[in-house]
C-alpha cells in the first residue's frame, strides 16, 4: 500500500495520464514558476520539468492539483477521497527507524552553498529572491522530544542560510521554548516526498504525533534515519534533506513573497543555518506553486474530512461541507429543522478554523460544488437585513493584508436557506428524475 517515493509516485502519474514531461530547458527563476501558474488555475496534470537551466535536476510541480491524483495518493475514486482519508487519519502507524537511506546517498557537509546544488525557483515578479515552496520541515519539542513536520516558506538568504516563516501553533510553540533557553532548534527540511508524506505535512493536527499520521496515511510505517548532523529522524526515502538549526534572537527581513493568498507579503522571520545537504544520486525537486488550484484540494481534503466530523456533532442535519482555501470560505448545506440552525451552523464554522472568513450555509437541494448554484442560492433565498452574520475582533489568517494590527479581524456568515414552511415557493426547477436518470446514462456514452 502507498508509494515508495516520490519517482514512484511519478512513474504511476505518468501510467494514469496524470504528468505531463516538459523537455525545453526553463529557467529556474520565472519560467518554471509561470507554467505551474497556467496549471495552478484549474484541474490539470502535475508537470516534470526535466530540463532546467543551470542545473542537472529536475522540477516536479503540481503534484496534488486533480481529485483524480487525490483518489491515486488513496488507490480510491474521487467520489471515496474524504472517507478514505478519515479512515486512515484514525487509524495512525508508528514510524521506523533504518540503517540505509537512500536520501544519504550523497551527503554535502563542507563548502556548502545550496543555491550551486538545488534549483530554487523564484516565482514571482516581485519576490525578493528564491525561495524554497515544498520544505516539509522535521523538529522536536525541545523539552519533551516530541516530533513534528510542516511546510513553511523558506527564501534563499546566503550560501548556507533560509529565512524560515513559523505560522503553525505547534512548531511556533517548539521555537519559542528553545528560544527561551537561547537554544538553538534543530532542524531537517525534506524536499521530494512521496504523496501520504506531503499530505501529513499539511494537515490541521496540532501538537498531535504527525509521524505516526504518515503512517496511518501512507498504509505503512514511515521509515525514518537518524540525521547526520542534527538529533532530528529524516524521512529515509526523500529525494533531498537539507539539516540546520533555527537561531535563537535572530530576525531577518522574509520577502516580499507571493502568497497563497494572492498577495506578497514581508514580514520579519528567523533564520535558518544549513550543516548538511542530504540527497539521492538522481534527486527531484519538488514545489507548490502559491496560489493555486492545488492549495484549494490539499486543505479541502486535509481539513474539510475533520472539519465537516466536528461540525456534524454540533448539527446533525448538516449534509456537506467545502472549504474554499483560496476564498477562505466553508460552504454548507443542511436539512434544517428549525430557523435558528443555519445561524448557528454558521457561528461555528466561523469559530472552527482562523483562517475561515466567510461561511455560507444552504440547503441539501443546492449542490456547494457547484458555484452556480451557490451564487443563485444566496441571490434568492438571502436578505442582508436579517440574513447576514458579522462577528468583529476575531483571531484572523496572517497572511490576510487586510488584517487588523496583531493579526485580529472580522468574519461574515450568510444564510442563504429557504424560509420553513415555503417549500413550494422556493423550489427548484427540474425534470422527473426518470427523466433525469435517463438523460444520465445517454450522456455517459460521450463521458459526460
Amino acid at each position: 500500500m502507498g508509494f515508495h517515493d516520490l519517482k514512484d509516485f511519478l512513474q504511476r502519474l505518468k501510467e494514469e495520464g496524470e504528468l505531463i514531461e516538459i523537455e525545453e530547458e526553463l529557467d529556474p527563476r520565472y519560467e518554471i514558476a509561470a507554467v505551474l501558474v497556467k496549471l495552478g488555475q484549474q484541474e490539470s496534470p502535475a508537470a516534470l520539468f526535466k530540463r532546467v537551466k543551470g542545473y542537472d535536476m529536475p522540477v516536479a510541480g503540481n503534484l496534488l492539483g486533480s481529485r483524480k491524483r487525490l483518489a491515486i495518493m488513496f488507490e480510491t475514486t474521487p467520489e471515496n477521497i474524504s472517507e478514505e482519508y478519515l479512515k486512515r487519519k484514525s487509524r495512525g502507524i508508528q514510524p521506523r527507524l533504518v540503517s540505509h537511506a537512500p536520501v544519504q546517498e550523497v551527503i554535502i557537509k563542507d563548502n556548502i552553498d545550496l543555491a550551486s546544488v538545488l534549483p530554487i525557483l523564484t516565482f514571482h515578479d516581485k519576490d525578493v529572491g528564491p525561495y524554497i515552496t515544498q520544505g516539509l520541515i522535521f523538529m522536536k519539542n525541545p523539552d519533551t522530544g516530541a516530533n513534528t513536520v510542516g511546510v513553511h516558506r523558506l527564501q534563499l538568504k546566503g550560501k548556507n542560510r533560509l529565512g524560515i516563516q513559523l505560522v503553525s501553533r505547534t512548531s511556533t510553540e517548539f521555537f519559542r521554548r528553545a528560544e527561551a533557553k537561547n537554544r538553538s532548534l534543530e532542524i531537517a527540511i525534506a524536499i521530494g516526498v512521496d504523496p501520504t508524506l506531503l499530505l501529513t505535512a499539511v494537515t490541521w493536527f496540532p501538537f498531535g504525533d504527525k509521524l505516526e499520521l504518515a503512517g496511518g496515511l501512507g498504509g505503512s510505517p514511515l521509515e525514518l534515519a537518524a540525521g547526520k548532523t542534527v538529533g532530528v529522524d529524516i524521512p529515509a526515502h526523500a529525494m533531498i534533506v537539507l539539516e540546520g538549526e533555527i537561531l535563537p534572537s535572530v530576525r531577518e527581513t522574509d520577502g516580499p513573497f507571493g502568497e497563497s493568498s494572492g498577495y506578497y507579503t514581508t514580514v520579519q522571520s528567523p533564520v535558518v543555518e544549513i550543516k548538511a545537504i542530504c540527497h539521492q544520486k538522481e534527486p527531484i525537486f519538488s514545489v507548490f506553486k502559491p496560489w493555486s488550484i492545488e492549495d484549494d484540494l490539499i486543505l479541502d481534503l486535509s481539513w474539510t474530512g475533520e472539519g465537516f466530523k466536528k461540525l456534524k456533532a454540533e448539527i446533525p442535519s448538516l449534509s456537506a461541507l467545502k472549504l474554499s482555501w483560496n476564498a477562505s470560505t466553508a460552504l454548507m448545506s443542511i436539512k434544517k429543522s428549525n430557523e435558528g440552525e443555519p445561524r448557528r451552523a454558521l457561528y461555528l464554522a466561523l469559530m472552527h478554523n482562523l483562517y475561515i472568513k466567510q461561511a455560507v450555509v444552504v440547503d441539501d437541494d443546492v449542490d456547494i460544488y457547484n458555484p452556480r448554484e451557490v451564487e443563485w442560492a444566496i441571490a434568492t433565498r438571502f436578505q442582508p437585513h436579517k440574513d447576514l452574520v458579522v462577528i468583529p475582533g476575531l483571531e484572523a489568517n496572517p497572511l490576510d493584508p487586510s488584517m487588523e494590527k496583531g493579526a485580529i479581524g472580522s468574519k461574515l456568515g450568510i444564510d442563504a436557506t429557504k424560509p420553513l414552511g415555503e417549500e413550494e415557493k422556493f423550489r427548484k426547477i427540474a425534470p422527473p428524475l426518470a427523466a433525469a436518470n435517463k438523460a444520465g446514462e445517454i450522456l455517459k456514452k460521450f463521458s459526460l
